[in-house]
């Protein structure tokens, strides 16, 4: 495997109003996400995509079956995928954590998930689960495999590629709904991150 296309899964109503989407919260996409995996599966039409990787919550999985299709390919479903657990702020919207929790949630947040929250995971806490989704990956033995999964695990991914678990790193690692980035895993080092502008163009989704 020489190429990782990180795709990270379209928007949801929880983005959209800031409430904390982990691992043990699946919830689908919005109407603009679901234009979002569209315009994502579009802007890979001319790349080679040999294998299509997700993660096995609603949203990614969503998107990787738009992104499948495209090029014939079946999602193959890696839990090793799902989102960070973010403890006791799965499911709270930020502000209400800022007002709660002041001092403490502030610090989590400006460390850009290289540390838990409390009862949560952090970027390296899953490192070994990173590992073996790579390895399974690598497996597949493809040149180049794209994979639609979450904010947080990518992070951790791309950690993990890089051996660098700093905060500075970690703001970087960070990735738009719309946006998709491709690593040459062998150096390892981001080749391109290409956004898909079209997909915010004034839309409000009718929910």
């Amino acid at each position: 495997m020489a190429k990782l296309i990180l795709i990270r899964h379209g928007e949801t109503l929880w983005n959209r109003v800031k409430r904390f989407q982990g691992g043990r919260s699946d919830v689908p996409l919005s109407a603009v996400g679901r234009l979002q995996a569209q315009l994502l599966a579009s802007a890979l039409m001319r790349e080679q995509v040999d294998a299509v990787f997700s993660s096995p919550l609603a949203r990614a999985r969503e998107t990787a079956e738009l992104v499948a299709r495209v090029h014939g390919l079946q999602v193959q479903v890696l839990p090793e995928l799902t989102e960070l657990d973010f403890g006791e702020y799965e499911g709270e919207f930020e502000e209400s954590l800022r007002q709660e929790r002041g001092a403490e949630f502030t610090a989590w947040r400006n460390a850009h998930y290289t540390v838990a929250p409390p009862r949560g995971e952090s970027l390296e806490s899953v490192r070994p689960r990173v590992e073996r989704a790579l390895r399974q990956i690598e497996e597949a033995d493809v040149e180049a495999a794209a994979v639609v999964a979450h904010q947080g695990i990518f992070m951790a991914l791309k950690a993990h590629l890089c051996n660098d678990y700093s905060v500075e790193a970690a703001q970087s690692y960070k990735q738009a709904n719309n946006q998709i980035a491709f690593w040459d895993s062998t150096g390892p080092r981001l080749i391109k991150s290409v956004e898909i502008h079209g997909s915010y163009a004034g839309l409000l989704p009718a929910e």
